[in-house]
């Protein structure tokens, strides 16, 4: 099969490699569609902790595709059946799984980091994988291509679960990547009462308007005055978006550190600010099961918006472009259709 192969700092490129070999739990997906994520781009870098330089690795954790080969009894999954896959993937014994908090486990393994993934014509999906309902079938109608956009949507929605984002709130996203303007479509979603878009460049904040913020505007226009939202979302990977977003907080309001930081991750904020004004700061990372089902009952009524979010689609060659794109600022989400030629 063809795969697009990355190899940690030095690139990626499109090899022929064996089809996965298959154990007992185990399924076989021929992958209709995978989307293009920031952690792939950290992974491509030699970034990502996860996947030091020297690894070789099939990276796309965002995938969706059909069923062509089960190992794992045939009342759970059939040959045939289209379905969206959840990543990251724990032990399955220790209380964290027990609480269904995969993707925190301390032994977790993740489809396209620690796992071959989705960038390729199939992907193996393992038995543990299986057991806990990581394979899930899609609802009628929806396509591959947006089904991709299931498990970028699952990590949204469980952000916004975490910091109680509600009808009335006034939500500041502090980022206006892919990531940050689905942050701010979702917040709409829950019955924010306004939704504000802070990023730095014009054609990020004009999509921000176009996808139904009320206003948009540059993080330096963040003044002292500008610290009365209940809802405060730092999606942007820096440690300047994750101190603004402290400061910008209502009394009482709730912050929520969407997107990590290249370890170790420290930074200086104010914690008196979190004292005496009575914040909340919680922090997420991945989805369980259940947020991933709900995306994908969601992607429907959200379908004009994730049309406008997915910026790019090309087959296994383009993928490497698309990730220097993405470092320019030139592509905000892409999708990768690896049966098809860019």
């Amino acid at each position: 099969m063809r795969a697009a192969v990355c190899a940690p700092g030095l690139g990626v490129r499109v090899e022929e490699v064996p089809l996965p070999a298959l154990e007992p739990g185990d399924v076989l997906v021929r992958v209709g569609a995978a989307c293009v994520c920031a952690t792939d781009r950290k992974i491509a870098r030699g970034e990502h902790p996860r996947v030091p330089r020297g690894v070789v690795r099939v990276l796309g954790h965002e995938v969706a595709g059909e069923v062509v080969e089960v190992r794992a009894p045939e009342d759970e999954l059939q040959v045939g059946d289209r379905v969206g896959l959840v990543p990251n993937v724990g032990c399955g014994r220790c209380a964290v799984c027990a609480r269904g908090l995969d993707a925190l486990c301390p032994r977790a393994e993740a489809l396209g980091i620690t796992m071959d993934g989705g960038f390729a014509e199939y992907v193996r999906v393992p038995a543990r994988a299986v057991r806990r309902g990581h394979v899930v079938p899609l609802p009628e109608g929806i396509p591959f291509e947006e089904a991709a956009l299931a498990e970028p949507l699952s990590c949204v929605l469980q952000a916004h679960e975490l910091v109680r984002t509600g009808p009335g709130d006034r939500v500041l996203v502090l980022g206006g990547g892919a990531m940050g303007l689905l942050t701010a479509v979702v917040g709409r979603q829950c019955g924010a009462a306004e939704v504000v878009v802070a990023d730095p460049h014009p054609d990020r904040r004009a999509l921000g308007r176009e996808l139904g913020a009320d206003r948009t505007l540059h993080p330096e226009e963040l003044d002292a005055s500008e610290n009365t939202f209940d809802v405060v979302v730092a999606a942007a990977a820096s440690a300047r978006a994750q101190d603004q977003a402290v400061r910008a907080a209502a009394v009482r309001g709730r912050v929520h550190l969407f997107a990590g930081l290249l370890s170790p991750g420290v930074v200086s904020v104010d914690t008196n600010r979190i004292h005496y004004r009575q914040l909340l700061v919680t922090g997420s990372t991945g989805q369980t099961v259940e947020h991933y089902r709900r995306a994908l009952r969601m992607l429907p009524r959200l379908r004009p918006q994730l049309g406008r979010i997915l910026t790019h689609r090309v087959g296994l060659e383009g993928l490497e472009a698309v990730l220097h794109g993405m470092e320019q600022r030139q592509v905000l989400k892409a999708v990768v259709l690896p049966w098809e030629t860019s």
